[in-house]
């Protein structure tokens, strides 16, 4: 069976491993990694912290949500895809990178898609 999880909106902290254990794991997750300040921590997450939640939910494959959009912190635009795309790698994750409004299919067996298409 496959499962998909979602965060939604939050920080990062214990809750992550305790949903991996208790649900996972999971197929696909899509993890809020934008709109992050040091002055509001408790609200969104860093990339790189975007990764760790995604491994701490026994996640298969992911895909950084809430970048890319209008503006609430002060950081380039590619910034969180470039620092999430930095811990992936070095943590081994399969992160998605669709082109904004590419349609993916993310249940049974796909392809995870990746480009850089943000850097063209």
């Amino acid at each position: 069976m496959d499962l998909f999880y979602t965060s939604g909106y939050g920080g990062y902290d214990s809750h992550f491993k305790e949903i991996g254990k208790k649900y996972g794991p999971f197929s696909m997750t899509l993890i809020e990694g934008g709109q992050y300040d040091k002055r509001w921590p408790w609200v969104h997450m860093t990339p790189e912290e975007a990764v760790q939640a995604h491994l701490d939910v026994n996640g298969k494959n992911m895909m950084l949500i809430h970048w890319g959009a209008f503006t609430l912190a002060y950081y380039g635009w590619t910034e969180p895809v470039e620092r999430a795309l930095q811990k992936a790698n070095e943590a081994n994750v399969k992160l998605m990178t669709p082109k904004i409004v590419e349609t993916v299919p993310l249940i049974g067996e796909f392809t995870v898609p990746f480009s850089s298409w943000w850097r063209m």
